[in-house]
């Protein structure tokens, strides 16, 4: 992709669980995925597991793009283990809506929180995020 830094235009995954019901979780899975779905045999349990994807995408005003990858590196290292985990700590996390952006130019320029990329499964799920953004020093939120 256009812009952005080498080894961050990637989402993470995601694990989420649900409680379903198995006999409806089962038609809808069908008329979803269509003649491709097979019926898996059902534990006890009546959870499923679907993985998501998820991006915090920062741009800074000369076009640098960066897809956040871990929340104690920022945009301003690298990790060189992708963990599974990441993507569910990057969406539990507080993040800034400004970061330094790693262009080596001079003046250092800040990076802004523009995009939030999200890829849902193909399963009979709806996704809500509840974005809110805190004035620093204050209590109050802005939805």
């Amino acid at each position: 992709m256009p812009g952005f830094k080498s080894g961050t235009n990637f989402l993470l995954p995601v694990d989420v669980y649900l409680t379903v019901d198995p006999e409806k979780w089962e038609i809808d899975m069908k008329e979803v995925m269509g003649d491709s779905y097979c019926a898996r045999k059902r534990s006890a349990k009546d959870t499923e597991k679907v993985k998501l994807f998820v991006g915090f995408e920062y741009e800074c005003p000369r076009g640098h793009r960066s897809m956040v990858q871990d929340v104690r590196t920022s945009l301003h290292g690298s990790t060189s283990v992708h963990s599974k985990d990441f993507g569910a700590t990057l969406i539990r996390s507080d993040l800034p809506l400004w970061l330094k952006c790693t262009c080596r130019r001079m003046p250092h320029v800040s990076a802004q929180l523009m995009r939030l990329h999200v890829v849902t499964p193909k399963a009979p799920v709806t996704v809500s995020l509840n974005p809110r953004v805190q004035v620093h020093h204050f209590c109050e939120f802005f939805l």
